[in-house]
């Protein structure tokens, strides 16, 4: 995609109105397209003290996000979810690659998809656009905007893609097959470059859930293959969370771990959690390990306002590398 800001607001205006009139020669007033309608502003600033260069960088956040479920005669035809946020980096020295650098701006796109869910109970559904990637933990649990995250951008390389993929919800399992570009934010992807990924997994409403994720992808001169298992286990207010990884970067071997332990209050306005991220790669010379632990709490009062920390710290690093210890504060409003 052109990283002209006019060209990028032209194209997403474009997305959102022929999302929108697309499906609809099945309304045909402006009252039936706010039926099943959510829409909101998201406002956020974050904080980020890397205590180890003694340095502060900040990310200035605003967009829009919006939940459609476009119906007909026939019951749901699908669901269009857009977000996007324009995103202004000062001084944050640890961004996502597609910002050029500590100081950049960009408009981002978190999720922007149609999912065509009207099949017979046998077909998949069809979803199109800047989805997240179907792989491990991230995909049935939603720490988008938060500081809250399970490593999925720095495993894979790639968070969320433009593609598509086939899903399905059943009663007793549920699935994601996807292809996408590997442009990562952008539509013009390097020619080689892609990702296909695929969990399949029990449903995310039990108590005991359960998924097994395949990877492949290459990403400029970068490949890799994983292959993952999560689990999540609740019992009452507390919850265990684990994910496990096998694969390889560029033909080297990479061992992956990652626990969490969380709480969540009577009403779900607040959550604690304690992560343990654990890594071991070979090298060409020697086997190599990284353990990195995190430590939060969220307020999140009636899906408003959100007020958000977290301290994150390495035990273990790659090489002997410097030891990073990160605190992040989030204040977050939407309305």
């Amino acid at each position: 995609m052109n990283n002209n800001p006019f060209i990028r607001t032209q194209f997403f205006l474009g997305f959102v109105f022929s999302c929108l009139i697309m499906p609809y020669g099945l309304a045909s007033s402006f009252d039936e397209l706010q039926d099943n309608l959510r829409f909101s502003i998201d406002v956020s600033a974050r904080s980020v003290n890397y205590q180890d260069v003694e340095q502060v960088g900040y990310t200035h956040i605003v967009g829009m996000d919006l939940h459609k479920v476009f119906t007909n005669r026939n019951g749901d035809v699908g669901t269009l979810i857009l977000q996007a946020y324009m995103t202004k980096l000062d001084n944050q020295i640890q961004h996502p690659s597609f910002f050029e650098d500590e100081n950049d701006s960009q408009l981002v796109y978190r999720i922007f998809t149609f999912n065509f869910t009207q099949t017979q109970p046998w077909q998949p559904n069809l979803k199109l656009g800047h989805l997240e990637i179907p792989y491990g933990l991230e995909h049935s649990i939603n720490t988008n905007g938060t500081l809250r995250d399970y490593a999925q951008g720095s495993n894979l390389g790639i968070k969320a893609d433009w593609g598509v993929s086939l899903n399905k919800q059943h009663q007793l399992f549920e699935y994601e097959i996807s292809t996408s570009t590997g442009g990562g934010q952008s539509l013009q992807a390097n020619d080689s470059s892609y990702v296909y990924s695929a969990r399949i997994g029990t449903p995310r409403h039990l108590n005991q859930i359960v998924g097994i994720s395949v990877y492949e992808s290459k990403l400029a001169n970068n490949t890799r293959r994983r292959v993952g298992l999560d689990a999540q286990h609740y019992w009452g207010l507390f919850a265990l969370f684990g994910q496990l990884d096998h694969g390889e970067n560029n033909g080297q071997y990479v061992n992956r771990g990652l626990m969490e332990f969380n709480w969540r209050d009577t009403r779900e306005f607040t959550t604690i959690y304690l992560q343990s991220i654990y890594a071991l790669e070979d090298s060409e010379l020697a086997q190599q390990n990284k353990l990195t632990f995190a430590i939060g709490a969220q307020l999140d009062y009636r899906q408003r306002w959100d007020f958000s920390g977290q301290f994150k710290w390495d035990h273990d690093t790659f090489n002997e590398q410097k030891k990073t210890e990160r605190l992040s504060l989030q204040l977050r409003y939407r309305f």
